[in-house]
Order: structure tokens, then C-alpha cells, then sequence
């Protein structure tokens, strides 16, 4: 069943978002149960400037990362809440950074066969589109000014009936995460496109390292705790090394 959801939803969110952004009345109301509608009409119609619902649209390409927040189950009736993270111009990114590395593998090749580059070998104006595209989005310029949207779905089914989506909600990263959150995800996002790994990979090595650098941090806390008591009582004997030798001089022994 979820394999089914999990399927079809992306186009489902990209629907559904599209209708959103552009204000779409009368598409949303033959996407979203009716208590949905009321729900984004008070929730985003209501609250978000029209600049920011239009920047709301995932398109199903630009979805990264999805997971399964919570299964409801009401007798005969199945609820799922789908988590999903999208950047706008993710996929474009990635498919301008493949015709690049393509190109450049190619022209590489051909130096290496011939010792270099003749004319004929080199189509200008497909290098120029190429070039021109990569430069309007890479995944340096997505780091810089793409943001990550985050998207919560509620999937309904009643038995014997298509999934229905009863509810809808949009975050807008750049009002409710903090600056180093924001590019913590932006940084994953540059790995993923520009050392073409998986997102869950690029995840496993984030957790690593998180993990790695809390037992440093305790082992720094720890180390400095030690060399503090340490100096305790270094300073301590000291004193006390003091203390005997004003006795003594007194003619007492401690």
C-alpha cells in the first residue's frame, strides 16, 4: 500500500503545490477534501504575502527526500502523513552539471586521441548553451539562493477507494530555520549533485560526522576537567609545601 503512495504522491504534491501557488481555487477543490481547503485558505491564503505562496510550488523532480512521519489507522480507514523536502532547481542543477562533466569528458578525450582540438570537433553553439545554462544554475548558485521547502501531506483511503489528500502544509525554510540549518541542507544538496551521491548516503556520512564531533567535544570537556584537576593539585602541594616551611621555620613540624 504505502509503496503504491509513495508512487504516486510526488506527482500528487506537485499538483496540489502548483494549484497553491498560483492560486488556484477551482483546481484545488478537485485535488483536497473540502476540510483541506478551509484549512489552506486560513493557514496560507490568509498568512503567507503572494510572493512567498508562489515560491511554495514542488515540482516532483525537485523532491529529494520524503519519509513517512505517521500512520493513522481509523477502523476500516488509513491516514498517512508524507514528509517530503524539495529545492526548486535541484533537478535542472543536476542535469546542467551532467552536460557540463559530459562535455568536458569529451573534449578530453578527443585532446588525449589527436594531442588537440580540431574546429570540426567542437560544436560552438551546443558548448555555448551548455556553458550559458550552467552558469544560471550549478550548485553553487543553488547553495547561494535556492531555499529547501518542506512539505507535509496527510494521504487518506477508504477501502475499496483512490487516496484522497485531506491535508496540506507548506514550510518555508527562510521564516522558521535558522541560518545554520538552512545551509547545513544546503550543503547536503551541493554534495548530493556535485559528488552525484544519494541523499540517505550524504545523511549517513552528516550523522558521522555530527557524531564524531560530540565525542571530540566530550573529549575535550573531559581532557580539560583532568588537566584542571590536576593543576588543582599541583597548586595544592605546593601550598602545602609552603606552609610546612613557614612551620618549620618556627620551629613546628607539619
Amino acid at each position: 500500500m504505502l509503496n503504491v503512495l509513495l508512487s504516486g504522491s510526488r506527482k500528487a504534491i506537485e499538483a496540489v503545490s502548483s494549484a497553491v501557488s498560483g492560486n488556484n481555487y477551482a483546481k484545488l477543490e478537485n485535488l483536497v477534501t473540502t476540510d483541506c481547503m478551509n484549512s489552506l485558505r486560513r493557514e496560507v491564503f490568509e498568512v503567507f504575502d503572494p510572493t512567498d505562496i508562489q515560491r511554495l510550488i514542488v515540482r516532483d523532480k525537485d523532491i529529494f527526500f520524503q519519509f513517512v512521519q505517521k500512520v493513522h489507522r481509523d477502523g476500516d480507514r488509513y491516514g498517512v502523513d508524507l514528509v517530503s523536502y524539495s529545492m526548486e532547481g535541484f533537478d535542472q542543477s543536476r542535469y546542467n552539471m551532467q552536460r557540463m562533466e559530459a562535455w568536458q569528458d569529451r573534449t578530453s578525450e578527443l585532446s588525449r586521441r589527436t594531442g588537440y582540438l580540431k574546429r570540426e570537433d567542437v560544436n560552438m553553439e551546443d558548448f555555448r548553451k551548455i556553458h550559458s545554462d550552467f552558469n544560471q544554475l550549478n550548485p553553487s548558485t543553488l547553495f547561494k539562493e535556492g531555499e529547501v521547502i518542506v512539505s507535509c501531506y496527510r494521504f487518506e483511503q477508504e477501502p475499496n477507494q483512490e487516496w484522497t489528500i485531506s491535508r496540506v502544509g507548506h514550510l518555508f525554510t527562510p521564516h522558521a530555520w535558522g541560518l545554520f540549518r538552512r545551509y547545513k541542507w544546503k550543503g547536503r544538496m551541493f554534495t548530493c549533485i556535485r559528488f552525484k551521491m544519494d541523499i540517505m548516503k550524504v545523511l549517513r556520512y552528516d550523522s558521522m560526522i555530527d557524531l564524531f564531533a560530540v565525542l571530540f567535544f566530550i573529549y575535550l570537556q573531559i581532557l580539560a576537567f583532568l588537566i584542571g584537576r590536576n593543576s588543582d593539585n599541583e597548586e595544592y602541594s605546593e601550598l602545602r609545601k609552603q606552609e610546612r616551611d613557614v612551620a618549620r621555620s618556627y620551629g613546628f613540624a607539619i
